[in-house]
């Protein structure tokens, strides 16, 4: 405390160094789960991509009319999906 004798009052250090610290629990805890979130957005987005490879393709092999409701619905949502991100 002979280097700065205020030190007590800004609740620095005597020598001055700056301790970093490790985020609270809460905090840790939001960054977990935004971290799954992400990772199940990705995920999602990879089975949707799957999907519509797979719907694109039956297309081309039997057209729109021979498609099955869930064929159209992943080309719906995906459709959808477009127009919302731009």
């Amino acid at each position: 405390w002979e280097v700065d004798p205020d030190a007590w009052k800004h609740g620095g250090d005597p020598v001055g160094a700056a301790v970093e610290r490790r985020p609270g629990r809460f905090a840790r805890w939001r960054q977990q789960r935004q971290q799954h979130r992400a990772e199940r957005a990705a995920a999602a987005a990879a089975a949707l991509a799957r999907d519509v490879d797979a719907a694109l393709e039956r297309v081309s092999q039997v057209g729109l009319s021979g498609l099955t409701a869930k064929e159209r619905l992943v080309l719906e949502q995906a459709s959808k999906q477009r127009r919302r991100s731009g």
